[in-house]
């Protein structure tokens, strides 16, 4: 890398009046671009390979991170399907359960009544029957029908 004294050189003003001299700014044909840069890029060079040692790291930790959370996503899965699992059995009993209770509670509504139509209906059939049996009885001949084995009539 050129001295900090030569890169100033190139911009010291052309001489002065007088004699002809050269015009211009003088430059230092020895140093080109190129060689004024390399020492910059030179140390850019640790630079770039901490870089790439920070980028790895990096990836290491984003697969170390993406393993984690993978292992954490089966693992709350796993846990909700068993949550899902227990939630549903449990309404399923509670719905089984409220089932049974109201299917008990109609059955002995509806054994109350049957009941009360089979007393309802003994009592509308009741004077029926008589009259029947009655008219029966009433027959001419029908004193075979009503006589009890053993009786002497």
């Amino acid at each position: 890398m050129p001295a900090l004294r030569d890169i100033l050189d190139r911009f010291r003003p052309a001489p002065g009046p007088g004699r002809a001299g050269p015009v211009g700014v003088p430059t230092a044909a020895i140093f080109t671009g190129a060689d004024e840069l390399e020492p910059v890029f030179a140390a850019l060079d640790d630079v770039l390979a901490r870089c790439g040692t920070i980028r790895e790291d990096a990836r290491r930790q984003v697969a170390e991170i993406q393993e984690t959370a993978d292992s954490r996503l089966a693992s709350l899965r796993a846990e909700a399907a068993t949550t899902a699992d227990q939630a549903r059995a449990a309404s399923d009993a509670s719905v089984k359960a409220v089932g049974q209770a109201r299917q008990a509670a109609e059955l002995v509504a509806a054994e109350d009544e049957a009941a009360r139509i089979r007393a309802d209906g003994i009592e509308r059939m009741t004077p029926y029957v008589a009259a029947a049996v009655s008219r029966v009885r009433n027959l001419p001949g029908s004193h075979t029908l009503t006589a009890r084995p053993g009786d002497g009539s």
